[in-house]
């Protein structure tokens, strides 16, 4: 079939450059209006070819909630995987204060995560709980850890530790409020 419409288009083309001398020939008016009829013609051909040929190639947007619920299993689970690293960094450290408040972190991380997989909705609205206090309380848990294993830390570095964590759990229960609110 793809032989028979090359062999149809050339005949076309041929009758219409036949068709256009005979007319510039016997009625040359006539001419000007069918080359400008024909331009257009041509024009319109190829912006339709060129619009099939995008819309062909184009890869399709996904319809809203189609990937929530896949992307916010994956988001979820990137999450649990972090508390459960910092968990196991909060049971490293000797210091009794830091491990209680990182504990607790942990916990209300925790019911921040199980609220999440409850509301996946919510997940959008939790992306600085997720891509800033995690990593940071991580950060700080591990360089804790490597201070403790080099020996006892300084007292001012306790104290900063344990404003550092302070603050992430008073910011952690504002985020978990907020999930109700």
């Amino acid at each position: 079939m793809g032989d028979k419409s090359g062999i149809f288009g050339f005949l076309g083309l041929a009758a219409v450059i036949g068709l256009f001398l005979l007319l510039r020939r016997f009625f040359p008016s006539l001419s000007t209006i069918f080359l400008v009829i024909g331009g257009i013609l041509l024009l319109l051909l190829v912006v339709v070819v060129t619009l099939v040929i995008i819309l062909a190639f184009r890869k399709p947007k996904p319809k809203a909630g189609q990937n929530t619920a896949v992307d916010g299993s994956v988001i979820l689970s990137r999450g649990r995987a972090k508390l459960m690293e910092l968990r196991r960094l909060s049971m490293q450290i000797k210091n009794p204060m830091i491990r209680k408040e990182s504990q607790e972190i942990c916990t209300l991380a925790d019911k921040i995560l199980r609220s999440l997989r409850e509301q996946p909705e919510n997940i959008p609205r939790m992306r600085q709980f997720l891509n800033y206090y995690l990593p940071t309380l991580g950060s700080i848990l591990v360089k804790f850890v490597r201070l403790e294993a080099n020996g006892v830390p300084a007292r001012n570095v306790i104290e900063s530790c344990i404003a550092s964590l302070l603050d992430i759990k008073t910011a952690l229960g504002k985020l978990h409020a907020n999930l109700f609110g």
